[in-house]
């Protein structure tokens, strides 16, 4: 981001530190970068030589050993982390930022970690802040520069959250690129546990009961093709411990998912032999899909 008039990066935050170098992080960090959105960010990962790589791979200035030192200087926060992490680090991060910064995590379940957030003492004297976002990737084997192109981003608004705090969260991710969207974290829990937890759970479903049907294995990959692979793709490259933090902490929701799928199915297979029947429910799920391609 270039000031015409000084032709100097017209940065939208000084300081940056990523907390959590996996993937999503380093992706993060690397468009920040390139957009000269900060003038300097700095990473922490647990697993050392991740955050090393970081710098390397010039995505980062800096690797820093612990979490305090990484984010004692950083205007913005960004934390990388799985949801049960994100909870337990939120304090010690909380404590340690400078007055006036501002926090935010890219976890999958927000009201725990948003009523964590909240709590905290110095959330709650406004002398930092906290903004929670959602980025929605979903194809995790895209390339790095690749891996928020055509995604949505669900940027977290409480009653609490303070509006100028927000309106530089949002104004960083439209200019990563994404849609943006904010809701209360109620509502983002259950959209993206129907969005994505359930069609996690839907397609591991779909595997096992193929499996107990019997078949030859290798008969089954020679004529699936790709209509296996596409409708199972939310499991291909999913990480079991994480998805794992988000079903116990958003399981409420996808339990109703899963009673609204069993009502669907039972109704599919209740009229198997009623040709109109039939009809009106695949008519009425084509419509509604086509609805949102628009």
């Amino acid at each position: 981001m270039m000031n015409q008039e000084s032709n100097q990066p017209n940065y939208l935050f000084e300081n940056v530190a990523i907390i959590g170098a996996g993937l999503t992080g380093t992706a993060f960090a690397n468009i920040v970068k390139s957009r000269e959105m900060a003038k300097r960010l700095v990473a922490y990962d647990q697993e050392e030589n991740r955050a090393q790589q970081a710098v390397v791979d010039n995505i980062v200035d800096e690797a820093i050993k612990e979490i305090e030192p990484a984010v004692q200087n950083a205007d913005l926060v960004i934390m990388a982390t799985p949801v049960d992490h994100t909870k337990t680090l939120l304090p010690r991060i909380l404590n340690a930022v400078k007055d006036g910064a501002i926090v935010s995590d890219f976890g999958r379940s927000k009201c725990a970690i948003v009523s964590t957030a909240e709590s905290h003492p110095r959330v709650k004297k406004e002398s930092v802040f906290f903004v929670s976002c959602d980025p929605l990737v979903t194809n995790r084997s895209a390339k790095i520069d690749e891996l928020f192109d055509n995604t949505s981003c669900i940027i977290v608004k409480s009653p609490k959250t303070d509006p100028i705090a927000l309106s530089r969260i949002v104004e960083l991710w439209q200019n990563v690129g994404t849609q943006v969207a904010v809701m209360r974290p109620e509502r983002h829990d259950k959209l993206v546990s129907w969005i994505e937890q359930l069609q996690i759970i839907l397609a591991a479903a779909s595997m096992l009961a193929l499996e107990k049907a019997g078949e030859d294995q290798n008969l089954i990959r020679g004529i699936a093709g790709s209509i296996l692979r596409d409708s199972t793709a939310p499991i291909k490259n999913i990480d079991i411990e994480q998805f794992d933090d988000v079903l116990q902490e958003n399981c409420k929701n996808i339990r109703d998912g899963i009673r609204f799928f069993r009502e669907e199915l039972k109704g599919f297979e209740d009229n198997l032999s009623n040709v109109d029947a039939l009809h009106e429910l695949l008519r009425k799920a084509t419509n509604f899909r086509k609805h949102l391609e628009k």
